[in-house]
């Protein structure tokens, strides 16, 4: 197996968090993100800002920026009629009927004219078009599940309108197609990195998880909420890593804000784990088994991860009788076509050996260039083995199991 994201196995590396960061720079996951740190660090800036802020404040303007803290509605197509995605054991189950989900990441690649747009897609409104181009191209890899992240990546703040606006059009549209979403809230911990802040404190999140889980209660389409995925491990070196104990407390009430604001209607996920297969220090029996964790998933880019992560941690799961679930997982288009399309079924026979309820894959879209992990009609023969493992994986659409 190689070319993996990461090249190295966990084990050997001296710095995880830094080795894996690298990674996902080549991705492009990691976008351009703006930083607080040079604002704050002028007194030129900072001076006349808390000028202004006195000002507002005397005068009854509490907000100097009040079109950041505006939000829109909820989109009325938002909430649909049937069963919400429950567990079942092991299973997924809609209504009474077992249900697997097949779903790749919709992390865009929005051509506009000779410019490219990733997660700043996110903000603009003519991305409902890309959306059902992205939807499209599931459904005719037989996907039955898309997975939204990054959204809030290019952002400036959580609240952004435009942000929502395609989010409830992503669920409003999966719906009508019989699809479901996994919305990975991961993003908002990218933001507070990105500004230099230490992103395991539940308090800061609480804002965020409260009008996500009210904003979405009633939405069929989502498949489950993922946390925050990848968390920096605990025996790396980044300055704003947490230790365990933070880690635990973090998904305990992370996970537990959300529950109540989404009223339990929806399952609830830590967001795929990762360096689970050395000593990076994370307790992730503990995590997994916490309250309103609904079930245990995994990332998968290195030959740590597919031979100790995913036999142990599906191990794991099977003995506690719930979900496993491979999140994701990738290969580049530069292995070429024949040999990334074998690293594709050998990795769905392990998801499939292991008893995954769900596997998921990055990425979903149109770009071709030997760098990319998109999947797409240009790249047919992984292209085939998705479409091929798909039908076997889950033969019924969901939509016939609503």
């Amino acid at each position: 197996m190689k070319n993996w994201k990461c090249t190295s196995s966990h084990a050997t590396r001296t710095d995880p968090t830094a080795a894996r960061r690298s990674w996902l720079v080549q991705a492009g996951r990691l976008s351009y993100r703006r930083s607080l740190r040079a604002i704050l660090a002028s007194s030129t800036t900072v001076v006349p800002f808390l000028i202004l802020c006195l000002l507002s404040l005397l005068t009854g303007c509490a907000t100097a920026n009040k079109e950041n803290i505006s939000l829109p509605p909820p989109s009325a197509c938002l909430g649909g009629s049937g069963p919400f995605v429950q567990t079942q054991g092991r299973a997924f189950v809609i209504g009474n009927a077992p249900a697997r989900l097949m779903f790749a990441t919709m992390y865009p690649y929005m051509q506009v004219g000779d410019k490219i747009y990733r997660a700043s897609a996110w903000l603009r409104s003519d991305f409902p078009a890309y959306i059902d181009q992205m939807l499209d191209l599931a459904q005719a890899a037989h996907l039955n599940t898309i997975r939204a992240t990054d959204f809030l990546n290019a952002a400036s703040d959580w609240h952004a309108p435009q942000v929502w606006e395609n989010l409830d059009t992503l669920l409003c549209h999966a719906r009508s197609r019989g699809m479901h979403v996994v919305i990975s809230l991961t993003t908002f911990g990218n933001m507070l990195r990105a500004q230099g802040k230490f992103a395991y404190n539940p308090a800061d999140w609480k804002a965020y998880l409260d009008f996500v889980g009210q904003r979405y209660r009633n939405e069929r389409a989502i498949a489950y909420y993922a946390i925050a995925g990848e968390p920096l491990p605990p025996n790396g070196h980044d300055p704003l890593r947490p230790t365990a104990d933070q880690l635990v407390a973090f998904y305990r009430a992370t996970a537990a804000e959300l529950a109540g604001a989404d009223g339990g209607k929806h399952l609830i996920s830590t967001g795929g784990l990762s360096f689970l297969n050395g000593d990076y220090g994370i307790p992730w029996q503990t995590i997994f088994a916490l309250p309103h964790i609904s079930l245990a998933a995994i990332h998968v880019y290195s030959e740590g991860d597919r031979d100790i992560t995913m036999p142990q941690v599906s191990a794991w799961a099977a003995q506690r009788n719930e979900p496993f679930v491979l999140e994701e997982f990738g290969f580049r288009q530069q292995m070429g076509d024949q040999a990334r399309a074998a690293a594709y079924t050998d990795i769905f026979a392990r998801a499939q050996a292991a008893g995954a309820a769900g596997v998921g894959f990055w990425n979903l879209g149109p770009e071709i260039a030997p760098g990319s992990f998109e999947v797409n009609p240009s790249t047919p023969l992984t292209w085939a083995e998705v479409q091929q493992f798909a039908l076997m994986f889950n033969p019924a659409r969901l939509s016939d199991l609503q």
